[in-house]
């Protein structure tokens, strides 16, 4: 067992030493704030304090984990033996910068509870984290920085004992249209049929008149394709069934279609709910959950924002009181990357409350309409990035999450060669 001295034990150090020591590195470990119990124990120790002890591992502590509250810490960025570092220390310590100050920084999502400018959709933008900003947004930096450790303690303490992470992959899809013409009533025909012969679209106008006709299956209607490629595979379904607004333009989840649907989703797949983005509001979220339990006949405790609209820790809140468990909106909008640092999951702590939360934060790495619609990637890109990220996640025996959606795996369109990525991925992580 590692003993591990620190002056002060705070929830902030006891949640990050969990998170790197037992679900990362998988390896037995005890905190104490007493020198005495360091210098008398003969095993294996770690001084994570300002100061050396002349004794074992030492990496020091910036202060970040002692505090209370959020101020503006300085990440202090930097890079050691070509990996991206965080809060640089000096070259004294065994490591030149506070890996557990970083790991913490990171995956709490620090830097979201300062003030930003939202994007229109009141979102985070990417581009204003540190990740972005010192190009590490593409690896997973924090298990990569608990592999280092784990090198470290193995060479000083060969007898210290690690279990073996695996890795794993879970596919989610989301729905937030189950259909693109079928059960959508006259008036939004109508409206929809409109503006896109105003703009000219007329394959679009066929479609829809060959679906409604019932020429042709609706190009969102994907789901036995699903039900065949994803058998055996640990995935799940987000299903919005919220009310119509300006961002969520699902069909009503008391539609007897609808239900019929979400249903036959239910036989083959766990089911989470796809919060509107209008559900910020505790009601409305309540209504919507308690409205997709009863379809589904069970306690529904997943979740994935709609548009990833994720506000901290207002959302993460609102899920807890809703009864939700696990969350999958850990991830940007627009560029693939680990948001967190990470590619493996790990409780939400509420940086306002100073308390770690029961709510499991699972994040994705690659998302399809991010890869078509914001990078305009081919369909070969697209394989060849899905390969790169799965390597990565793969290195470090995290998980690997994708998001795709029913809509994107019709074939037509500007869709059209995306089954193959699809299959292509799914080849990847077997």
């Amino acid at each position: 067992m590692l003993l591990i001295f620190t002056p002060e034990i705070t929830p902030r150090i006891q949640f990050t030493f969990e998170f790197v020591c037992n679900d990362l590195l998988k390896m037995p470990y005890k905190l104490t704030n007493q020198k005495s119990n360091f210098y008398r124990y003969e095993g294996p120790v770690l001084n994570y304090s300002p100061q050396p002890l002349n004794k074992g591992v030492w990496i020091q502590s910036n202060g970040l984990l002692t505090q209370k509250g959020v101020s503006y810490p300085d990440p202090r960025p930097g890079q050691w033996n070509k990996l991206p570092t965080l809060f640089k220390t000096g070259p004294e310590p065994d490591f030149p910068f506070d890996i557990f100050a970083g790991t913490f920084y990171l995956i709490t999502r620090y830097e979201e509870y300062l003030d930003f400018k939202p994007d229109h959709v009141g979102r985070f933008p990417s581009e204003l984290s540190v990740a972005v900003k010192n190009d590490f947004l593409e690896i997973p930096v924090v298990d990569l920085w608990a592999a280092r450790l784990k090198k470290m303690l193995k060479i000083r303490y060969p007898e210290l004992k690690f279990k073996e992470k695996a890795f794993s992959f879970i596919s989610t899809i989301d729905i937030d249209q189950a259909w693109a013409y079928l059960h959508k009533g006259l008036a939004r025909h109508l409206a929809g049929g409109i503006k896109n012969s105003l703009k000219g679209d007329i394959r679009d106008v066929k479609r829809r008149t060959q679906t409604l006709s019932r020429l042709k299956k609706d190009p969102f209607d994907n789901y036995e394709y699903l039900f065949e490629k994803l058998q055996g595979i640990d995935n799940r379904y987000f299903i919005q069934v919220g009310k119509y607004s300006k961002f969520d333009k699902n069909h009503s989840g008391r539609h007897p279609a609808m239900r019929k649907l979400i249903h036959e989703l239910a036989k083959h797949s766990e089911i989470g709910i796809h919060p509107s983005v209008r559900s910020g509001q505790r009601r409305e979220l309540d209504h919507e959950i308690s409205l997709l339990s009863k379809i589904v006949g069970k306690e529904i405790v997943k979740s994935r924002q709609h548009y990833l609209h994720l506000r901290f820790p207002k959302t993460y809140r609102n899920l807890i009181q809703n009864g939700i468990k696990e969350d999958y909106s850990m991830g940007y909008p627009y560029q693939p990357g680990f948001r967190a640092g990470t590619a493996t999951p790990f409780k939400f702590y509420d940086l306002l409350e100073e308390k770690v939360t029961n709510l499991k934060i699972i994040p994705f790495q690659v998302m399809d309409s991010c890869l078509n619609y914001n990078m305009g990637l081919s369909t070969q890109e697209a394989k060849e990035l899905f390969a790169e990220y799965i390597k990565k996640v793969k290195k470090v025996n995290g998980t690997f999450v994708s998001i795709w959606h029913n809509s994107s795996l019709g074939d037509e369109a500007e869709w059209e060669g995306w089954r193959a990525v699809f299959e292509y991925m799914l080849s990847q992580v077997k």
